[in-house]
């Protein structure tokens, strides 16, 4: 399940490497990607949970692994909370600080800190320190120049990887799931008894690691790993330990009856 929300799944590429150990599903969701342009209407949180749910049945998956990215987190949390006994496992990569934002400041305070100095990243830096206090207009363009802080390495593959991400996101389905995300009521994660993995990017400006580590601590069995040289996108920065992490995960899981 990928997020943006609504960018296509093709920015995962194989995750890292992990194609050669299991089947991926690769879902674009409606309204991005390869599926049809879809109603603004049908745009919400709800509609891709009914989705999600109506995928797993035509594919005959009772109760499947599921890895989502960053919003997409949201979007698998919502249906474990709302269909408990079909899913085997959550492997949650970067998820949002939806359920957890008191700590989101302070831990890109941190980042910042981490990065001032940094070669490739002091512009991002002030950049990023500038949005609070900008206009709509200037927001736009220091949120452009502060994208190097949502990657471990602004290396080649970093910057190519980030230069696909307009064409991967059509701005209309973007703009309003995230409005839905806003205004729809976080799931209660109580009911979740699913085995979990949270991973966290020591540099991942965009969720930092504080609120993901909250989140473990509210999910009733889950796991919690922190990459040190990780980003937004772990499996671009650390694919070898991420494909490792996962592997070790899938293999703990009880067997699916």
């Amino acid at each position: 399940m990928p997020g943006g929300p609504g960018r296509s799944s093709t920015y995962f590429d194989d995750l890292g490497g992990l194609s050669q150990d299991a089947e991926l599903v690769l879902l674009d969701t409606r309204g991005s990607g390869e599926s049809r342009p879809a109603e603004p209407t049908s745009l919400t949180v709800h509609r891709l949970v009914t989705d999600l749910a109506e995928l797993c049945a035509h594919l005959g998956e009772k109760a499947p692994v599921l890895l989502g990215h960053s919003f997409g987190c949201r979007i698998l949390l919502e249906y474990a909370a709302a269909h408990p006994d079909a899913v085997q496992g959550l492997i949650l990569l970067t998820p949002p600080a939806m359920w957890e934002s008191g700590e989101i400041e302070s831990g890109r305070s941190a980042i910042l800190s981490m990065r001032e100095g940094v070669s490739g990243f002091g512009q991002a830096v002030e950049a990023a320190r500038a949005i609070p206090s900008a206009g709509p207009r200037e927001r736009h363009l220091l949120e452009a120049q502060a994208v190097p802080l949502w990657y471990g390495r602004w290396d080649a593959e970093g910057q190519s990887h980030a230069a696909r991400a307009a064409a991967e996101t059509p701005a209309r389905t973007a703009v309003t799931l995230r409005r839905s995300a806003y205004a729809t009521p976080v799931a209660d994660l109580t009911t979740i008894d699913a085995p979990a993995l949270l991973v966290a990017g020591q540099y991942d400006y965009v969720s930092p690691p504080g609120p993901i580590h909250a989140l473990h601590e509210r999910l009733p069995d889950s796991s919690y790993v922190e990459l040190e040289e990780a980003g937004h996108y772990p499996w671009l920065d650390e694919p070898g330990l991420l494909r490792a992490l996962i592997g070790d995960f899938l293999d703990g899981l009880p067997l699916a009856v």
